[in-house]
């Protein structure tokens, strides 16, 4: 949780470096997961190399059916 104070504690020093700590680890915490998707999707990339040729569109098609498939069960829309 981000902030579990009331809103009289907005000016208290303590609250505000508690809650500056708070959203560091957070945005330190969604950065590293960020880096971990990108990794994932150089990975595909390196599968989808090991695809002959006439099988990629075949094989990049099913990805993105999956992505779109994930996405709707999770009440994601991909605006398409």
């Amino acid at each position: 949780m981000y902030n579990q104070y009331t809103p009289y504690n907005i000016f208290d020093q303590r609250t505000i470096q508690e809650y500056s700590s708070q959203a560091r680890e957070h945005d330190n915490d969604q950065l590293q997961k960020v880096a971990k998707c990108v990794q994932k999707l150089n990975d595909l990339m390196k599968a989808m190399d090991e695809v002959e040729p006439g099988y990629q569109g075949l094989a990049f098609g099913q990805c993105c059916l999956a992505i779109m498939k994930h996405n709707e069960e999770n009440g994601r829309r991909m605006g398409i």
